[in-house]
Protein backbone atom coordinates (compact mmCIF):
# COMPACT_ATOMS: atom_id res chain seq x y z
CA UNK A 1 0.00 0.00 0.00
CA UNK A 2 1.42 3.40 -0.95
CA UNK A 3 2.55 6.01 1.57
CA UNK A 4 4.45 9.30 1.44
CA UNK A 5 7.40 9.67 3.81
CA UNK A 6 9.76 12.52 4.65
CA UNK A 7 12.69 12.32 7.07
CA UNK A 8 15.06 14.87 8.54
CA UNK A 9 18.78 14.08 8.55
CA UNK A 10 20.46 15.28 11.73
CA UNK A 11 23.86 14.65 10.12
CA UNK A 12 23.30 17.64 7.78
CA UNK A 13 23.07 21.07 9.51
CA UNK A 14 21.63 19.28 12.55
CA UNK A 15 18.49 18.62 10.51
CA UNK A 16 17.54 22.28 10.89
CA UNK A 17 14.67 23.51 8.73
CA UNK A 18 15.49 26.00 6.00
CA UNK A 19 13.70 27.28 2.90
CA UNK A 20 14.49 24.32 0.64
CA UNK A 21 14.10 21.84 3.49
CA UNK A 22 10.56 23.06 4.26
CA UNK A 23 9.75 23.33 0.57
CA UNK A 24 10.51 19.64 0.05
CA UNK A 25 8.27 18.66 2.95
CA UNK A 26 5.41 20.85 1.71
CA UNK A 27 5.71 19.48 -1.84
CA UNK A 28 5.56 15.91 -0.56
CA UNK A 29 2.52 16.65 1.60
CA UNK A 30 0.77 18.26 -1.36
CA UNK A 31 1.42 15.10 -3.37
CA UNK A 32 0.18 12.90 -0.54
CA UNK A 33 -3.04 14.90 -0.34
CA UNK A 34 -3.51 14.83 -4.12
CA UNK A 35 -2.88 11.08 -4.24
CA UNK A 36 -5.01 10.52 -1.11
CA UNK A 37 -2.41 8.40 0.67
CA UNK A 38 -1.03 8.56 4.26
CA UNK A 39 1.88 10.86 5.09
CA UNK A 40 4.56 9.95 7.64
CA UNK A 41 7.14 12.43 8.92
CA UNK A 42 10.33 11.34 10.67
CA UNK A 43 11.49 14.21 12.89
CA UNK A 44 15.10 14.70 14.01
CA UNK A 45 15.94 18.41 13.94
CA UNK A 46 17.62 21.08 16.04
CA UNK A 47 15.03 23.62 14.90
CA UNK A 48 14.86 26.37 12.27
CA UNK A 49 17.82 27.67 10.22
CA UNK A 50 17.47 31.22 11.49
CA UNK A 51 20.00 32.72 9.09
CA UNK A 52 17.71 31.84 6.19
CA UNK A 53 14.65 33.15 7.99
CA UNK A 54 16.35 36.53 8.48
CA UNK A 55 17.52 36.96 4.89
CA UNK A 56 14.38 35.63 3.19
CA UNK A 57 11.30 37.91 2.99
CA UNK A 58 8.85 35.02 3.43
CA UNK A 59 9.01 32.42 6.16
CA UNK A 60 8.75 29.27 4.07
CA UNK A 61 9.03 26.94 7.04
CA UNK A 62 6.60 25.59 9.61
CA UNK A 63 3.86 28.05 8.65
CA UNK A 64 3.54 26.32 5.27
CA UNK A 65 4.03 22.84 6.72
CA UNK A 66 1.30 23.36 9.32
CA UNK A 67 -0.99 24.85 6.69
CA UNK A 68 -0.68 21.67 4.60
CA UNK A 69 -1.25 19.52 7.68
CA UNK A 70 -4.49 21.32 8.41
CA UNK A 71 -5.63 20.86 4.80
CA UNK A 72 -4.91 17.13 5.04
CA UNK A 73 -6.50 16.69 8.46
CA UNK A 74 -9.39 14.23 8.27
CA UNK A 75 -8.59 13.46 4.62
CA UNK A 76 -5.45 11.31 4.90
CA UNK A 77 -3.85 9.74 8.00
CA UNK A 78 -0.84 11.68 9.29
CA UNK A 79 1.80 10.18 11.58
CA UNK A 80 4.78 11.94 13.18
CA UNK A 81 7.72 9.79 14.29
CA UNK A 82 9.89 11.78 16.70
CA UNK A 83 13.29 10.13 16.52
CA UNK A 84 15.40 12.99 17.85
CA UNK A 85 14.88 16.60 18.99
CA UNK A 86 11.52 18.19 18.21
CA UNK A 87 11.39 21.79 19.47
CA UNK A 88 9.32 24.91 19.07
CA UNK A 89 7.06 25.04 16.03
CA UNK A 90 8.07 21.48 15.18
CA UNK A 91 6.41 20.25 18.39
CA UNK A 92 3.17 22.04 17.47
CA UNK A 93 3.36 20.60 13.96
CA UNK A 94 3.83 17.09 15.33
CA UNK A 95 0.75 17.42 17.55
CA UNK A 96 -1.39 18.41 14.58
CA UNK A 97 -0.70 14.94 13.20
CA UNK A 98 -3.19 12.19 13.95
CA UNK A 99 -0.63 10.11 15.84
CA UNK A 100 2.73 10.89 17.48
CA UNK A 101 5.35 8.21 18.08
CA UNK A 102 8.43 8.80 20.25
CA UNK A 103 11.60 6.80 20.91
CA UNK A 104 12.33 6.06 24.55
CA UNK A 105 16.02 6.97 24.26
CA UNK A 106 17.13 9.86 22.07
CA UNK A 107 13.90 11.72 21.33
CA UNK A 108 12.45 14.79 23.03
CA UNK A 109 9.66 17.27 22.38
CA UNK A 110 9.05 20.74 23.84
CA UNK A 111 7.76 24.13 22.73
CA UNK A 112 10.03 26.47 24.71
CA UNK A 113 13.80 26.14 25.22
CA UNK A 114 14.86 24.82 28.63
CA UNK A 115 15.84 27.34 31.30
CA UNK A 116 19.41 27.59 32.50
CA UNK A 117 20.39 24.46 34.38
CA UNK A 118 17.50 22.43 32.93
CA UNK A 119 18.30 19.77 30.36
CA UNK A 120 16.40 19.39 27.11
CA UNK A 121 15.59 15.81 28.07
CA UNK A 122 13.92 16.99 31.27
CA UNK A 123 11.76 19.43 29.30
CA UNK A 124 10.65 16.98 26.63
CA UNK A 125 11.20 13.50 28.05
CA UNK A 126 9.31 10.90 25.96
CA UNK A 127 8.20 8.87 28.99
CA UNK A 128 6.78 12.06 30.52
CA UNK A 129 4.80 12.78 27.33
CA UNK A 130 3.63 9.15 27.22
CA UNK A 131 2.41 9.04 30.82
CA UNK A 132 1.76 12.61 31.97
CA UNK A 133 0.84 14.88 29.04
CA UNK A 134 -0.72 12.48 26.54
CA UNK A 135 1.28 14.10 23.74
CA UNK A 136 2.84 10.73 22.82
CA UNK A 137 0.52 8.07 21.38
CA UNK A 138 3.06 5.26 21.07
CA UNK A 139 6.41 4.87 22.85
CA UNK A 140 9.03 2.74 21.08
CA UNK A 141 12.28 1.35 22.43
CA UNK A 142 14.36 2.13 19.31
CA UNK A 143 14.22 3.81 15.91
CA UNK A 144 13.66 0.46 14.21
CA UNK A 145 10.85 -0.43 16.61
CA UNK A 146 9.29 2.99 16.03
CA UNK A 147 9.15 2.38 12.27
CA UNK A 148 7.76 -1.13 12.77
CA UNK A 149 5.02 0.16 15.06
CA UNK A 150 4.11 2.86 12.53
CA UNK A 151 3.88 0.19 9.83
CA UNK A 152 1.63 -1.89 12.09
CA UNK A 153 -0.68 1.06 12.76
CA UNK A 154 -0.97 1.89 9.06
CA UNK A 155 -2.19 -1.66 8.51
CA UNK A 156 -5.30 -0.85 10.55
CA UNK A 157 -6.08 2.40 8.71
CA UNK A 158 -7.62 3.24 5.33
CA UNK A 159 -5.60 5.21 2.79
CA UNK A 160 -7.98 8.16 3.02
CA UNK A 161 -11.43 9.20 4.20
CA UNK A 162 -13.09 7.75 1.08
CA UNK A 163 -11.18 4.48 1.01
CA UNK A 164 -12.65 1.14 2.07
CA UNK A 165 -10.47 -1.09 4.19
CA UNK A 166 -9.81 -4.46 2.57
CA UNK A 167 -10.59 -7.32 5.01
CA UNK A 168 -7.55 -9.34 6.12
CA UNK A 169 -7.80 -13.12 6.02
CA UNK A 170 -6.15 -13.88 9.35
CA UNK A 171 -7.63 -17.35 9.86
CA UNK A 172 -9.56 -16.40 13.02
CA UNK A 173 -13.05 -17.95 13.01
CA UNK A 174 -15.69 -15.25 13.55
CA UNK A 175 -17.96 -17.86 15.18
CA UNK A 176 -15.45 -19.12 17.74
CA UNK A 177 -16.48 -19.17 21.38
CA UNK A 178 -14.55 -17.38 24.11
CA UNK A 179 -15.30 -19.14 27.43
CA UNK A 180 -12.23 -17.54 29.03
CA UNK A 181 -14.23 -14.32 29.30
CA UNK A 182 -16.08 -15.92 32.22
CA UNK A 183 -12.79 -16.08 34.14
CA UNK A 184 -11.57 -12.58 33.17
CA UNK A 185 -14.69 -10.58 34.00
CA UNK A 186 -15.73 -11.19 37.65
CA UNK A 187 -19.35 -11.57 38.66
CA UNK A 188 -18.82 -9.06 41.45
CA UNK A 189 -18.90 -5.54 39.95
CA UNK A 190 -16.68 -4.30 42.79
CA UNK A 191 -13.75 -6.46 41.65
CA UNK A 192 -11.47 -4.83 39.04
CA UNK A 193 -10.04 -6.43 35.90
CA UNK A 194 -7.85 -5.37 32.98
CA UNK A 195 -10.08 -4.67 30.01
CA UNK A 196 -7.10 -5.25 27.68
CA UNK A 197 -7.44 -8.95 28.49
CA UNK A 198 -11.06 -8.88 27.32
CA UNK A 199 -10.08 -7.13 24.09
CA UNK A 200 -7.32 -9.66 23.40
CA UNK A 201 -9.83 -12.50 23.71
CA UNK A 202 -12.48 -11.06 21.38
CA UNK A 203 -10.16 -9.48 18.78
CA UNK A 204 -8.86 -11.46 15.80
CA UNK A 205 -5.77 -13.43 16.86
CA UNK A 206 -5.68 -11.45 20.11
CA UNK A 207 -4.11 -8.52 18.27
CA UNK A 208 -4.79 -5.08 19.73
CA UNK A 209 -2.90 -1.87 18.88
CA UNK A 210 -3.40 0.43 21.86
CA UNK A 211 -3.16 4.22 21.53
CA UNK A 212 -2.00 6.44 24.43
CA UNK A 213 -1.60 3.39 26.66
CA UNK A 214 0.33 5.27 29.34
CA UNK A 215 -1.98 8.28 29.65
CA UNK A 216 -5.49 8.32 31.15
CA UNK A 217 -5.27 4.55 31.62
CA UNK A 218 -8.80 4.45 33.04
CA UNK A 219 -9.92 4.53 29.39
CA UNK A 220 -8.44 2.22 26.75
CA UNK A 221 -8.54 3.10 23.04
CA UNK A 222 -6.95 1.47 20.02
CA UNK A 223 -7.45 -0.66 16.94
CA UNK A 224 -8.30 -4.33 16.45
CA UNK A 225 -9.89 -6.53 13.79
CA UNK A 226 -13.14 -8.48 13.86
CA UNK A 227 -13.67 -10.89 11.01
CA UNK A 228 -10.62 -9.39 9.33
CA UNK A 229 -12.05 -5.86 9.36
CA UNK A 230 -10.52 -2.98 11.31
CA UNK A 231 -12.42 -1.31 14.14
CA UNK A 232 -11.70 1.24 16.82
CA UNK A 233 -12.02 0.08 20.43
CA UNK A 234 -13.13 2.34 23.28
CA UNK A 235 -13.20 0.57 26.64
CA UNK A 236 -13.46 1.60 30.27
CA UNK A 237 -10.73 0.04 32.39
CA UNK A 238 -11.99 -0.91 35.89
CA UNK A 239 -8.41 -1.64 36.96
CA UNK A 240 -7.70 2.12 37.07
CA UNK A 241 -9.95 4.48 39.06
CA UNK A 242 -12.72 1.90 38.85
CA UNK A 243 -13.23 2.86 35.21
CA UNK A 244 -14.42 6.37 36.09
CA UNK A 245 -14.05 9.07 33.45
CA UNK A 246 -12.02 12.21 34.20
CA UNK A 247 -10.87 15.25 32.23
CA UNK A 248 -7.96 13.41 30.56
CA UNK A 249 -9.93 10.32 29.57
CA UNK A 250 -12.71 12.53 28.19
CA UNK A 251 -10.20 14.28 25.92
CA UNK A 252 -8.71 10.91 24.98
CA UNK A 253 -12.13 9.58 24.02
CA UNK A 254 -13.17 12.67 22.06
CA UNK A 255 -10.00 12.81 19.95
CA UNK A 256 -10.12 9.10 19.12
CA UNK A 257 -13.80 9.21 18.16
CA UNK A 258 -13.23 12.19 15.87
CA UNK A 259 -10.41 10.37 14.08
CA UNK A 260 -12.39 7.15 13.58
CA UNK A 261 -15.42 9.10 12.43
CA UNK A 262 -13.38 11.06 9.87
CA UNK A 263 -12.01 7.86 8.34
CA UNK A 264 -15.16 5.75 8.66
CA UNK A 265 -13.58 3.30 11.10
CA UNK A 266 -16.38 1.49 13.03
CA UNK A 267 -16.35 1.88 16.81
CA UNK A 268 -16.84 -0.86 19.39
CA UNK A 269 -17.54 0.25 22.97
CA UNK A 270 -16.87 -1.92 26.01
CA UNK A 271 -18.72 -0.01 28.71
CA UNK A 272 -18.11 -0.61 32.42
CA UNK A 273 -18.04 2.72 34.22
CA UNK A 274 -19.83 4.48 37.08
CA UNK A 275 -19.66 7.69 34.95
CA UNK A 276 -17.61 10.83 35.63
CA UNK A 277 -15.37 10.99 38.69
CA UNK A 278 -17.03 13.07 41.44
CA UNK A 279 -14.23 15.22 42.85
CA UNK A 280 -13.56 18.89 43.59
CA UNK A 281 -10.27 18.70 41.68
CA UNK A 282 -12.05 17.43 38.59
CA UNK A 283 -14.64 20.18 38.76
CA UNK A 284 -11.88 22.78 39.00
CA UNK A 285 -10.12 21.29 35.98
CA UNK A 286 -13.29 21.69 33.94
CA UNK A 287 -14.86 18.24 33.88
CA UNK A 288 -18.05 19.83 32.55
CA UNK A 289 -16.26 21.23 29.50
CA UNK A 290 -14.12 18.16 28.88
CA UNK A 291 -17.02 15.79 29.46
CA UNK A 292 -19.18 17.76 27.04
CA UNK A 293 -16.53 17.28 24.33
CA UNK A 294 -16.64 13.51 24.82
CA UNK A 295 -20.43 13.40 24.64
CA UNK A 296 -20.54 15.76 21.66
CA UNK A 297 -18.02 13.71 19.65
CA UNK A 298 -20.05 10.54 20.21
CA UNK A 299 -23.30 12.26 19.29
CA UNK A 300 -22.12 13.68 15.97
CA UNK A 301 -20.21 10.57 14.85
CA UNK A 302 -21.76 8.90 11.80
CA UNK A 303 -19.46 5.89 11.61
CA UNK A 304 -21.07 2.56 12.71
CA UNK A 305 -21.00 2.14 16.50
CA UNK A 306 -21.67 -0.89 18.68
CA UNK A 307 -21.77 -1.12 22.45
Amino acid sequence: RPVCVWAQDAAVFGGRVGIVHAGKIVTLMERALKARIPCVGMIDSEGIRWEEMITTPTNYAYDRIINEQVKASGVIPQISLIMGPCKGAAAISAQISDFVFMVRSGSCMCVSPPAEGVSLDAMGDPVMHFKKTGCCDVLADSDDACIEKARELLGFLPLNNKDRMIPVDNGDDVNREAPELLDIVPGDSKKPYRVQEVISVIADNGRFFEIKAGWAANLVVGFARFGGKSAGIIANNPRVMGGCLDVDSADKLARFVRFCDAFNVPLVYLADTPAFLPAIEQERKGIIRHGAKAIFSNSVATTPQMQ
